[in-house]
């Protein structure tokens, strides 16, 4: 199994007890308010690309994932798991965008990717869709008032 990143809508307490925890079935309990699952092959940087991207294409100053999430208050992080709490200003960033821009986000992403590593990636199915999935998920989390939590698992 590769690494497994995702993002979660709820309480983040609650989740990230339940990454703590090894608690799957309560992770599955959750996942229908919203998941966005980006598990394809991918190492954490490229999602601190994302939203890099994200922000390009939003017309404003470039900023990345990570220095958005919490590492000083609601986190867990182990060798082989962990879970944090994404500040607001990603699941607003996300929220500007309607569904269908999920082509452009992902065509701009893509191309930071292939520079970083390298290598010819080309924007596929599944990356357009989970970047759907996250636009979708921020804009239930910004509507509902719900917390936007980052996991992995490896």
């Amino acid at each position: 199994m590769g690494l497994t990143l995702q993002f979660l809508i709820g309480d983040k307490r609650q989740i990230i007890g339940f990454v703590k925890d090894e608690d799957f079935d309560g992770l599955e309990r959750i996942e229908d308010l919203g998941i966005a699952d980006f598990s394809f092959h991918l190492i954490p940087n490229d999602l601190n690309l994302l939203v890099n991207a994200a922000s390009e294409v939003a017309g404003l100053q470039k900023f990345g994932l990570r220095e958005h999430l919490d590492f000083q208050e609601f986190y867990f992080d182990a060798e082989d798991r962990g879970a944090c709490f994404v500040n607001p200003r990603i699941k607003e960033l996300f929220s500007m965008f309607n569904p269908d821009q999920a082509v452009d986000i992902s065509k701009t992403w893509v191309k930071k990717m292939e520079k970083e590593h390298n290598e010819e990636i080309g924007v596929n199915d599944d990356i357009v869709e989970s970047v759907r999935q996250l636009i979708l998920l921020s804009k239930n989390s910004v509507a509902k008032n719900i917390d936007l939590v980052h996991l992995w698992f490896g």
